[in-house]
């Protein structure tokens, strides 16, 4: 016999006694056999927890190791092999992404002449840039001038290239030379913006003198603009000439 056929002959022999008994106790009798007869609650089970596959977690950790491993941390890159991180780094890409790095955190190094060189042009500025005004879809050519001032030996030319590629600014194949004492070499660039805006591409310079190995570095910064631009640009007034424009109001 199960517990529901038992519940149901308590109750059906509970509710024949009811009748014979007080009737305070008849009550308390009836209470009872509600409670023995009210069904159970069924709590919820938890699901068990999933458990965590200990090879696939250390053999992930050990993959990342690995990939960290061959990883060039001035280019942000990571390699399969040594041979590949080696390749990397005696690329021209890596030198260029490397000296791009140190000029933007030490500009002031770049930009200045140093063992005897000179490096000039007519839109020379006083922070290392060369500032060229142009108009807007049409070309103009600009020349810099590299020049050797020493007097006890030849300079070599290695590498002349803008440090990021920009369509605004276009030159000719370099090809590695020499500039004996006092000689001068002059290099054409040419500029042409289709929009209006300024355009900045770092022009790097890779010299050698005396078997040392320095860099000058120049900021190409092409300004292309139109009357109406040079017309809303505000113009400097000093103290006396607000004073003047004040008093005449």
């Amino acid at each position: 016999m199960n517990d529901s056929t038992m519940s149901m002959g308590q109750q059906r022999v509970m509710s024949s006694t009811v009748g014979d008994l007080p009737e305070r106790q008849q009550f308390l009798t009836l209470c009872s056999t509600l409670v023995v007869s009210s069904p159970t609650k069924k709590t919820k089970q938890t699901p068990p927890q999933k458990l965590v596959d200990v090879d696939q977690y250390v053999s992930g950790a050990r993959a990342a190791a690995e990939k960290e491993k061959f990883r060039c941390e001035d280019c942000k890159r990571n390699f399969k092999s040594f041979k590949a991180l080696e390749q990397h780094s005696a690329s021209q890409k890596h030198r260029v992404s490397v000296l791009l790095q140190k000029f933007r955190k030490n500009c002031s190094e770049f930009i200045c002449d140093k063992n005897g060189v000179v490096v000039s042009s007519e839109f020379d500025t006083d922070d290392g840039c060369v500032r060229i005004p142009v108009e807007k879809k049409v070309e103009k050519e600009i020349v810099i001038t590299i020049k050797n001032e020493n007097t006890d030996g030849g300079v070599d030319i290695l590498m002349c290239r803008c440090l990021h590629k920009m369509r605004v600014f276009k030159m000719d194949g370099f090809a590695r030379l020499q500039l004996p004492p006092g000689a001068a070499h002059s290099i054409s660039v040419r500029v042409m913006c289709n929009g209006l805006g300024t355009y900045v591409v770092p022009l790097c310079l890779h010299l050698q003198f005396h078997g040392e190995n320095f860099h000058i570095v120049r900021s190409l910064k092409a300004v292309c603009s139109n009357a109406l631009v040079r017309d809303l640009v505000i113009s400097e007034y000093s103290a006396s000439d607000l004073y003047e424009i004040l008093a005449n109001l």
